[in-house]
């Protein structure tokens, strides 16, 4: 988590598509109870207020990687999150690792090995991309078949 003149944010250190990035916006987190009020998403800068978004959102919902996001800028460097403009059809999962952390590099694997992009956040949140529907059925049944086994906890955040 990140500080800055009285901003607290969440951000992405090894987004997915970083080649293509060039900047960020913030998006405002929902009060959950979490110390970060912001998550600074990587973008691609497309057209006036247009960007592409090119990190697997941690925390921030019905948002996904490539989705097409319009954004205010607020300040010469800022730019605030508004709304999606177009979806790209992906999906995307967080995962929890609170029961069982000594898993979280092998599911990781399970994870890639079916095609899934992840993102880590500290050492107990992984958000992981999946690229259509159909992708994410799979996905989300094989995190239902290891939540059953307790060995972690899992939502589906485009839902």
């Amino acid at each position: 988590m990140t500080r800055r003149a009285g901003l607290s944010w969440v951000a992405h250190l090894a987004p997915a598509w970083r080649d293509r990035a060039d900047l960020t916006v913030l998006a405002e987190l929902p009060a959950t109870g979490f110390p970060a009020l912001w998550e600074e998403l990587p973008v691609r800068h497309l057209r006036t207020n247009l960007f592409e978004v090119c990190a697997i959102p941690f925390f921030v919902r019905n948002v996904a990687l490539g989705d097409v996001v319009v954004a205010t800028a607020c300040g010469a460097d800022r730019h605030l999150l508004d709304c999606v403009a177009h979806r790209g059809g992906r999906r995307v999962f967080r995962v929890w690792f609170d029961r069982c952390p000594h898993l979280r590099e092998e599911i990781q694997w399970e994870l890639t090995g079916l095609g899934a992009v992840t993102e880590w956040f500290a050492r107990s949140v992984l958000a992981v991309d999946a690229e259509d529907a159909a992708h994410a059925e799979l996905i989300a049944h094989h995190l239902a078949q290891r939540e059953r086994l307790g060995q972690l906890h899992h939502e589906d955040a485009c839902a």
